[in-house]
């Protein structure tokens, strides 16, 4: 069986993953809403971020300009564990997935 946060091998007595420290049984991380969210009755998409990169502020400067926030508020995204589920409008999420993979991020779009 594998980490569900960080896909390491957890063996059959461990509890917790010796890597992130997430526990077996722990639920996967609800999406954060980010760029003011999805107005009601509206559908929102939502990218997967699993890992940075060797180049974070590229991957900062990249949540900035495609979701239109702030540096603390893209530094706090980056800070978040991965996976980091990022729920966002339709129009931006195509260039929020393209910025950030050509940043150097392991991202793509969640099922």
């Amino acid at each position: 069986m594998d980490c569900p946060r960080c896909g390491a091998p957890l063996r059959a007595d461990e509890a917790n993953c010796r890597f992130c420290g997430r526990g077996r049984d722990q639920a996967q991380p609800a999406p954060v809403p980010v760029g003011g969210g999805a107005a009601p009755g509206t559908f929102s998409n939502v990218v997967e971020i699993f890992a940075l990169g060797n180049n974070k502020i590229m991957v900062i400067k990249a949540l900035r300009e495609a979701l239109k926030i702030g540096l603390k508020e893209a530094k706090d995204l980056t800070d978040h564990p991965l996976p980091l589920r990022v729920s966002v409008d339709p129009s931006r999420s195509a260039k929020l997935l393209a910025a950030l993979q050509e940043a150097g991020a392991n991202a793509r779009f969640a099922c």
